[in-house]
């Protein structure tokens, strides 16, 4: 077949590393704002289901600045249209009439009132730009401790390869047809903290995989525990607070240290520009840092220290993927040594092979990949695939 005659994501998934590398960095990033010929759920009137699915932009870039309140109605405003289909007042009423509930948020916003300020602000600014109810904004963002939000992602960082540090990254959930919103990728330029590229959910204070001025860059697998509680940080809050305030993974380590309450387990990779990288496993009473001799460090949905495995809520079955995926990076980290490709780093996304693949498509446990990204720690960029299977999905690479 003829190079002219692919389309642009077969070209895009056949090409060689370095043109790989040109092309991914050819693609447009175009930056948009909510879209107003939509309806407030995000569709045209009278849309059938495909048809509401296709209208979706795969991608929106939300850039915002200033003080937490400024930040919050930039997001706000421009993702209005794609938080109201979360939030209507039944994620309210659903949770104000748990009385455990109810305590539970009034604890999480006084802990946060006192230590972390600037986020209620934000959250603020983010129900003022969409114009919404603050308390819907709130719920929202402690959804994951209250509803049992599921997680499942996977998180793989090289120390070493031909375009650097890196970091891989899949976000898993719902199949990727049912995400009634694009992926957003928000720019934070702070007046206080570090400027930040990150991919994030709409109407939230989480961020999903991201990456700071100074080249550390971060993603998460969250991991239920038997001492969940509602008080304390976002648990995708508590990364982005370190990215905000961090240089390197030694700070990252440090900071991480003194968060004394956060509200869900899980563990956390992290590597930097100068190739250091370490992983903390954290749940809201326990902690272990770890580093590491080899090229790599990684992370799936399930804890390796026995003082954190003990109190894990996971399945037979759960634990067992989860397993697979940690001994699929450590396969693909063995074959690669230090000389991995750009083509490598995004082949192991899309990986399906064993003993678990890493571009879910339901599998055992149920989930599905929707996202995955390669995080390029000295060039401060992120590549992510849009809505769909990474498998399938275009890659688009987006610059802090």
């Amino acid at each position: 077949m003829d190079k002219n005659s692919l389309t642009r994501r077969q070209f895009i998934t056949t090409v060689s590393s370095g043109a790989l590398s040109a092309a991914v960095a050819a693609v447009p990033a175009t930056r948009l704002c909510a879209q107003t010929t939509q309806s407030k759920s995000g569709h045209a009137e009278g849309q059938t289901h495909s048809e509401k699915s296709s209208a979706i932009p795969d991608f929106l870039e939300i850039e915002v600045s200033g003080d937490a309140f400024e930040q919050g109605v930039a997001h706000g405003e421009a993702v209005r249209e794609y938080i109201v289909p979360y939030h209507g007042t039944s994620l309210r009423k659903k949770f104000e009439r748990s009385p455990k509930a109810k305590g539970a948020i009034e604890q999480a916003m006084a802990y946060l009132d006192k230590s972390f300020p600037d986020l209620v602000k934000e959250m603020r600014g983010i129900a003022h730009g969409a114009k919404m109810d603050f308390r819907d904004i709130v719920l929202w963002n402690y959804c994951r401790v209250l509803a049992a939000y599921p997680a499942g992602c996977t998180n793989f960082a090289l120390r070493q390869t031909q375009v650097g540090p890196a970091l891989c990254g899949t976000v898993d959930g719902a199949p990727p047809r049912y995400r009634p919103y694009p992926l957003f990728i928000q720019r934070f330029k702070p007046r206080k903290g570090y400027r930040l590229l990150a991919s994030v959910l709409p109407g939230t204070i989480w961020v999903e995989k991201a990456i700071n001025e100074y080249g550390l860059a971060c993603g998460n697998s969250g991991i239920s525990t038997t001492d969940v509680q509602p008080r304390g940080l976002p648990f995708h809050t508590t990364y982005r607070q370190a990215l905000l305030n961090c240089r390197n993974v030694e700070e990252a380590a440090r900071f991480f240290g003194g968060i004394s309450q956060i509200c869900f387990g899980g563990i956390f990779v992290f590597v930097d520009a100068t190739g250091n990288a370490l992983s903390i496993e954290k749940s809201p009473t326990r902690q272990v840092v770890l580093r590491t001799t080899e090229n790599w460090v990684g992370s799936a949905n399930v804890f390796t220290t026995p003082s954190l495995r003990e109190i894990m809520t996971k399945t037979p079955k759960q634990i067992k993927e989860s397993q697979g995926r940690r001994e699929t990076m450590a396969n693909f980290a063995a074959k690669v040594g230090t000389s991995a490709s750009m083509d490598d780093l995004l082949a192991f996304n899309r990986s399906h092979g064993s003993p678990a693949a890493i571009c879910r498509h339901g599998g055992k446990d149920g989930s599905h990949t929707r996202e995955s990204y390669v995080l390029l720690c000295r060039e401060r960029r992120m590549l992510a695939s849009t809505r769909g299977y990474p498998c399938k999905a275009e890659i688009h690479s987006f610059s802090l």
